[in-house]
């Protein structure tokens, strides 16, 4: 690469691979009225460190999280002290990720774009949220004819951020109950 405006100190020369160093030679014009001649050595940017953390989402109310790179950053730098830009190849998940799963991080350095490094994180998604349950009004029935006792029907219901939400009775819907007051206890998982 030639450069001839004898006026320019500081000259940027593109198109060199990362960690490769370079000599260059300066000198002037026999025309010119300059200084001696000489080289100089330069060797391009480094490239960035990139340094993962694993990271903890938990789902909000409609079953969804949206985490940041910066979630999962670890220290990431640029060795040669410059800035980085973040950024990942997922930040969102649903009730369908539950449990843990994988990232890639990618730390650009922004004096160089092109020089890129990336690593993987472990997200555990979580769903911290119960669901809402709702029970049927107290009941009373009379006792089936000739027995101490009845079969009572009833259909409590529960919703979720997350689908598939189950339900439990103990003592279950559909059996048979003593006479008196029985308690039941219901469970949405």
């Amino acid at each position: 690469h030639t450069i001839y405006d004898i006026n320019e100190t500081t000259y940027t020369v593109t198109g060199l691979t990362n960690g490769t160093i370079y000599d260059f030679k300066i000198s002037a014009k026999a025309s010119e009225t300059v200084g001696p001649t000489g080289t100089a050595s330069a060797t391009p940017d480094a490239l960035p460190i990139a340094l993962c953390q694993p990271f903890t989402a938990e789902l909000d109310a409609n079953g969804t999280v949206t985490i940041n790179p910066s979630d999962v950053d670890g220290g990431s730098s640029d060795p040669d002290g410059g800035s980085v830009t973040l950024s990942l190849d997922n930040d969102t998940f649903t009730c369908v990720e539950i449990g843990v799963n994988t990232v890639t991080l990618t730390v650009t350095n922004n004096d160089s774009p092109n020089s890129t490094a990336t690593c993987t994180a472990t997200i555990t998604v979580v769903d911290n949220i119960a669901p809402v349950l709702t029970c049927p009004a107290d009941i009373t029935v009379s006792n089936d004819p000739g027995q101490c006792d009845a079969v009572v029907d009833f259909t409590p219901t529960a919703t979720d951020n997350c689908a598939g939400t189950t339900i439990s009775s103990v003592p279950a819907s559909g059996t048979v109950f003593p006479m008196g007051t029985t308690v039941v206890t219901v469970t949405a998982t």
